[in-house]
């Protein structure tokens, strides 16, 4: 789905039509291993599997670089960045860099750059989360998603003139409901959520608000 400069994938990432840049955020890559450790029955996945939807949207949507928006990997799960470059090295993905997130702490000295100061694509700042930067920018962090009949807390995209916030790529992880306004304080913007395999726009947030109730419970873990 195109929106402004951009294509809104339904893997839960979003391309940058002007420079081909693929940029995706809150990978959580570690995110099952935590919850084992935790002492929760979770089955694992191997990287590969994780990233699995990654690949396809490379193959698919041929861009020139990959932009990561923070939160590659779970807390102390910073093993698995040699392995996560090994992997996108074996598919001819080149790593533009990551725009470190709170859960990117530790990392030291990684094989492609660390962007602390966030990256520009065009007019778009890329920042992991929103705090005081200037617009129009692009973000994850909150984990966006929307309760839909049938698909649960569904993962989406909110967009408004001026913002671009991402889903969290990790599938495991919980969303934030976009129907409270901690998680999306703008005045303005619309809901792209994904269900069954496809994007659909619900529209205007404040009318979905307004339809759905302001008090729905927040599930969430950033």
């Amino acid at each position: 789905m195109i929106w402004d400069d951009w294509w809104l994938d339904h893997r839960r990432m979003a391309l940058h039509r002007p420079t081909g840049t693929l940029v995706v955020g809150d990978l959580h890559l570690g995110y099952l291993n935590f919850r084992q450790r935790l002492g929760e029955s979770v089955p694992l996945e191997s990287l590969a599997e994780e990233l699995l939807p990654l690949e396809q949207a490379w193959n698919d949507l041929r861009p020139c670089g990959l932009l990561i928006a923070g939160d590659l990997v779970e807390r102390q799960a910073t093993g698995l960045i040699p392995a996560f470059a090994k992997w996108a090295h074996d598919r001819s993905i080149s790593i533009l860099g990551l725009v470190p997130g709170n859960h990117d702490t530790g990392i030291q000295l990684p094989p492609f750059p660390v962007l602390d100061q966030g990256h520009q694509l065009g007019r778009w700042r890329i920042s992991h989360d929103d705090d005081a930067l200037p617009e129009p920018l692009v973000h994850g962090h909150k984990h966006p998603a929307i309760p839909l009949p049938g698909h649960g807390m569904a993962a989406c995209f909110v967009v408004s003139q001026s913002r671009l916030m991402l889903p969290a790529y990790s599938a495991h992880a919980a969303g934030g409901s976009v129907l409270r306004r901690s998680i999306v304080p703008w005045p303005e913007g619309e809901v792209i959520a994904m269900a069954g395999g496809r994007l659909e726009n619900l529209g205007d947030i404040n009318a979905l608000r307004a339809i759905l109730g302001p008090n729905q419970r927040k599930k969430r873990r950033l």
